[in-house]
């Protein structure tokens, strides 16, 4: 989070620069209606910084519903897959052993 500054700088051209210059010299409803003004800006930032975290928690939810929904599908055809090889490995034994009490 950058520093808070008194007065408006590079980082904040949204604001108008201080009344001739320094702010000592602006009338103190002008300093107030500045400092409502950079406030107002500051919400501003924070509400979209918000949204922005909001969307992108959004995003990662639904990113990690769609993994634990193929997984949970993977999951069930490697059962699928084990139940099938098991069935062929019992029927192969079954051939073999009717193979040698012949």
């Amino acid at each position: 989070r950058p520093p808070r500054h008194a007065t408006p700088c590079a980082s904040t051209p949204h604001l108008a620069p201080p009344f001739n210059g320094s702010e000592g010299t602006a009338s103190p409803a002008l300093r107030h209606a500045r400092a409502q003004a950079e406030v107002a800006a500051l919400r501003s930032q924070l509400d979209a910084s918000e949204d922005s975290r909001r969307a992108m928690r959004n995003q990662i939810a639904a990113t990690l519903a769609e993994h634990d929904r193929d997984r949970s599908s993977h999951a069930r055809a490697l059962s699928a897959l084990r139940h099938e090889a098991d069935s062929k490995i019992e029927a192969a034994h079954a051939e073999i052993a009717r193979l040698k009490n012949r």
